[in-house]
């Protein structure tokens, strides 16, 4: 088992969250809470998620993704997911149904 783990990187108006490893129902919840700090710190602007580390995500994890998105939107703040074109987790998040709530932004394949 890879442990989940993140951290963010400040400028002004934007905030990007740097995601690595599974995001499961041991991590999901912090991922969760983290992210709405983030978002309440940042007031408005724009949360970059980056999930092109994530190595696995189940249902617990997704709703980590999907509560950041609501929550995004109730406070105006602009939410993009970057992730890995054709990658596990953009493959994860189609199959769920959830692709096209996200602002998505493909990541340079390395």
């Amino acid at each position: 088992m890879e442990l989940s783990s993140w951290y963010a990187e400040h400028a002004p108006g934007r905030t990007t969250v740097v995601v690595t490893g599974e995001v499961d129902l041991e991590s999901g919840p912090r991922l969760r809470e983290s992210l709405a700090s983030e978002l309440a710190q940042l007031h408005s602007g724009e949360l970059v998620v980056d999930a092109t580390g994530v190595t696995f995500c189940d249902s617990s994890g997704l709703q980590a993704f999907v509560a950041t998105h609501r929550r995004a939107g109730l406070l105006g703040t602009r939410l993009v997911l970057r992730v890995t074109p054709g990658g596990r987790f953009a493959r994860f998040l189609e199959l769920a149904g959830v692709s096209e709530l996200f602002e998505i932004e493909a990541a340079a394949r390395g």
